[in-house]
């Protein structure tokens, strides 16, 4: 294989390993906002007062307000408790490391291509033994309901602009 044919393999793998670790990034902010949210609002009701609620609640056109935010509130709980937030965010951080490493072994790799300082043989080694290793990982990522088809869109148009503005795509 000689650098081209090299090449052609080699920038879109880097691009899906440049991905992952974007991706873990921001889903960790995702899951910081919204388990910041669902405190905010359990602090809200839990810490009402039992008298203005019971004011509240006699309110002709309130009577529907305080069990209703009870009731979201109670089903929040129960989704935060499943959904064990703070351990999602340290093996999202995980991934991030884990995949920020494979970036930086294939960087390497673009690197070692555009100056042809390696051998493309030696070069081809090194990236087949990256890419198995990258896709073994990749397989094993579990899903997240936090990521959306425009989060996705808007990550890979900001890769891409990079990649753009450093040649290796055009």
């Amino acid at each position: 294989m000689n650098y081209q044919q090299l090449w052609k393999v080699l920038v879109p793998k880097y691009f899906d390993c440049s991905f992952v670790p974007i991706a873990a990034a921001r889903q960790s902010v995702r899951w910081e906002r919204a388990s910041l949210g669902a405190a905010i609002v359990i602090g809200l009701v839990g810490s009402s007062s039992a008298v203005s609620s019971w004011a509240l609640w006699q309110e002709p056109g309130f009577s529907w307000v305080l069990p209703t935010i009870s009731g979201l509130v109670s089903v929040w709980i129960i989704i935060a408790g499943a959904t064990n937030v703070p351990k999602r965010i340290r093996e999202l951080e995980n991934r991030r490391r884990k995949f920020g490493e494979f970036r930086i072994k294939f960087q390497n790799i673009v690197e070692a291509a555009i100056q042809e300082t390696v051998g493309a043989d030696d070069l081809q080694r090194r990236y087949v033994q990256v890419r198995d290793d990258f896709d073994d990982a990749y397989n094993e990522l579990p899903s997240d309901p936090l990521i959306t088809r425009k989060f996705i869109a808007q990550i890979e148009h900001e890769l891409r602009t990079e990649f753009r503005k450093k040649g290796l795509i055009k």
